[in-house]
């Protein structure tokens, strides 16, 4: 009879100074896998997104569709963006967790990671994205792309110039923006 090769794998917790015991739980990649998936189910994701909100973050599945969340964060505050309520929305794809959740801003923002379509520049929404982070993750992660844009890594080249340039300005009208279109979104 042949081998059947297959990658095995086991959790780093069973490892003691380089020594593995046979007894522990080995188990191939695929089962692996499939148990991370477990926890990346989006109705794991809910349950924990419901059960332990975020500070400033609601998100909750649109009824018809567990796929899709209808999302809003607070701006967060000593940012131009404190006292705004944001709306997003999120989408996962069949692929999750193996892809990033598609996410994007609902409510007009000034920001120089976010263009006018809502679309956001950040690493694990693209190629930083790993199996390993949740919904969650990326929810906090773009609270913090609030406290503190990024006009180095810009989505919006126009923004990105005037927060180069003139900061002060564009601070202000990151705050006027806000007051215009994220109070009591």
């Amino acid at each position: 009879m042949p081998w059947k090769w297959d990658v095995y794998v086991m959790p780093s917790r069973f490892l003691y100074q380089g020594f593995v015991n046979s007894k522990l739980p080995w188990r191939t990649a695929a089962t692996y896998l499939e148990e991370l998936s477990r926890y990346h189910h989006p109705s794991y994701e809910t349950q924990r997104l419901l059960s332990e909100p975020a500070p400033g973050i609601s998100a909750s599945p649109s009824e018809d569709n567990m796929r899709y969340f209808n999302v809003m964060i607070l701006g967060p505050t000593q940012s131009p963006y404190e006292g705004g309520v944001f709306k997003l929305e999120l989408f996962l794809p069949e692929e999750y967790p193996m892809s990033a959740p598609k996410v994007r801003f609902l409510t007009k923002i000034y920001h120089p990671n976010i263009d006018k379509l809502g679309r956001i520049c950040l690493d694990i929404l693209k190629d930083k994205w790993s199996p390993a982070l949740q919904i969650r993750t990326v929810l906090l992660s773009i609270q913090a792309l609030l406290s503190a844009p990024n006009p180095d890594d810009p989505l919006s080249e126009n923004i990105a110039k005037h927060w180069k340039t003139n900061e002060a300005e564009a601070v202000e009208t990151a705050k006027e923006w806000t007051r215009l279109y994220a109070s009591g979104a």
